[in-house]
């Protein structure tokens, strides 16, 4: 009988609770209501910051996403077989990162991504925000595990990677000597792989530094974590806010073409001016790429969120960076400092023209870095999706007028060459003083012009279209050029037709001049030969 009183009582219990949770929170209804981020912040009813007497806050709707399982994608499944098999670590599951079924399983967009993590699973450190494994001796380093990382890195066909470490303090150089192997043996497998290393911060070594920064890596990232006045509470003790800056701002003197890349976590409890005074000290660091993402606690042994912070406030965070100068921000609730890292880096390459043949408008931007790029055959580019709506999308475009007198509208290119420009521009923060110099280092141009026929030139597989999915739709800018008013497409053409002829009949003549060369090098061997070994005797080849 008693069972059965103390069952009714549970059963009325449970009735009654969602009207007691509906006050703090959204109902199911208002998660299946709501057609955008912005209407769930607008309609979401519950707190955003934590006050005194709270336990917790309530997981928000823009923070919710749906899991892919590895039964439902080959791409997760995949990559979670052969890293059990070479025992590999990646951060993305000892981290526990929301992202970890999106990266892994890529997109029609994007590529799948994995970001290793090296020298074991278990950490020296003990980061109040962080979910991975603490020890004081951690188990020794693999010796076999750069060999490994490297020969699975270049089978798995990706053309960027970020590999990260957990701190080891309990080594003399913090494990150095073992990251800059596997970086070297990366580029010596796969010379065209682009490499991203999250480090940690050697406990401020400068040689242990130097060696990460010139080991052939092509960005070099040390998460800040969070503002100045936080970092005591939040980091472990030994990872100072000073001691990090001082890491970014060696790493760029000692390669200056090096790319430096930081993180910060928003809803610890900072406010807007330590936000600003942080992005502040990390642009007189030299730091190029800056990302925010929310905090989200892992566990409940762990720091308990404070605010959560909306998509629009992450908006003006990504515009207010922008404008101090960042080459490129990345800012969102889910976003994470390894979050998709290859969309995000910007190139620091040679000086090259590039024939942008069947390229697509994602061509890696040198320029931004302060290196000269000339884009020529712009007409041939390669704009994914379907051509009558870029074309409508274009249209709308040119139909922008002005709010006080319509009749005076802004003029906007039609040429192949423009129109690559302008969307380049719209890349770039063109209105400081660091973004308009970097856009004078760009040219392009319809066909080759004379003086660069004879000039080294660069195709781009990673851009081709041939890496699109099969049968996805494209179309060139030469083709939406011409639709939107362009008129010379039959004159460059006819100048294309005649340059490759006298391309064709100036390199038959380079050939038959080489042979010469050679010919005449084998008929003199004999006649100098003593004049040869003379040479040889003295030193000199």
């Amino acid at each position: 009988m008693l069972t059965r009183v103390w069952s009714r009582g549970f059963a009325d219990a449970i009735k009654k609770k969602p009207q007691v949770v509906l006050k703090d929170g959204p109902s199911l209804q208002d998660f299946v209501s709501s057609a955008s981020v912005a209407e769930a912040v607008e309609k979401y009813e519950g707190k955003l910051k934590l006050e005194k007497g709270d336990r917790r806050l309530r997981l928000p709707p823009w923070l919710k996403k749906e899991k892919i399982l590895p039964s439902e994608n080959e791409n997760v499944s995949r990559l979670k077989k052969q890293l059990k098999h070479l025992k590999l670590a990646t951060v993305c599951q000892e981290a526990r990162c929301p992202n970890l079924g999106e990266c892994w399983g890529g997109s029609e967009d994007s590529i799948a991504t994995a970001t290793i993590m090296l020298m074991g699973d278990t950490c020296t450190r003990g980061c109040k925000f962080c979910s991975v494994k603490t020890a004081r001796t951690p188990s020794p380093l693999d010796p076999l595990e750069p060999e490994n990382t490297s020969t699975a890195v270049a089978s798995w066909g990706v053309e960027y990677i970020v590999l990260t470490s957990v701190d080891r303090d309990d080594l003399p150089d913090g494990g150095a000597d073992h990251l800059r192997k596997t970086v070297q043996l990366m580029k010596l497998k796969k010379p065209e792989l682009l490499i991203e290393c999250l480090l940690p911060d050697f406990a401020g070594d400068k040689i242990s530094i130097e060696k990460l920064a010139t080991s052939g890596l092509d960005v070099y990232a040390h998460n800040i974590e969070t503002v100045e006045r936080l970092t005591p509470w939040v980091r472990d003790p030994r990872a100072q806010y000073r001691q990090s800056l001082d890491v970014l701002r060696y790493a760029k003197e000692v390669s200056p073409r090096l790319i430096t890349k930081t993180s910060i976590m928003l809803g610890l409890g900072e406010s807007d001016d330590e936000i600003k005074a942080c992005l502040a000290d990390l642009r007189s660091s030299n730091v190029d790429v800056v990302t925010f993402g929310q905090y989200m606690q892992p566990t409940k042994r762990h720091l308990l969120v404070k605010e959560w912070v909306t998509p629009e406030k992450f908006d003006e965070w990504a515009e207010y960076s922008k404008k101090l100068g960042f080459l490129y921000v990345a800012s969102g609730p889910l976003v994470r400092s390894s979050y998709k890292a290859g969309e995000f880096y910007l190139k620091n390459g040679k000086r090259w023209v590039c024939r942008t043949e069947q390229s697509s408008l994602t061509e890696r931007t040198t320029f931004l870095v302060g290196e000269k790029v000339v884009i020529v055959r712009a007409e041939e580019i390669t704009i994914s999706g379907n051509f009558h709506r870029s074309k409508l999308k274009y249209m709308s475009f040119l139909r922008k007028r002005c709010n006080i007198n319509p009749a005076r509208g802004a003029f906007h290119y039609r040429a192949p060459g423009k129109i690559f420009w302008r969307t380049v521009r719209g890349m770039l923060p063109h209105k400081t003083i660091r973004g308009n110099e970097a856009l004078k280092n760009l040219r392009a141009y319809e066909g080759v012009p004379a003086k660069y026929q004879k000039t080294k030139t660069l195709n781009a597989p990673s851009a081709s279209r041939f890496r699109l999915q099969p049968r996805r739709k494209f179309c060139l800018v030469g083709r939406l050029s011409h639709e939107v008013g362009w008129q010379y497409q039959d004159v460059v053409a006819k100048l294309e037709a005649k340059r490759k002829v006298k391309g064709a009949a100036y390199y038959e003549q380079k050939k038959k001049l080489d042979k010469l060369a050679v010919q005449a090098k084998v008929n003199a061997a004999p006649k100098i030969a003593k004049y040869q070994k003379i040479i040889e005797s003295l030193g000199y080849n």
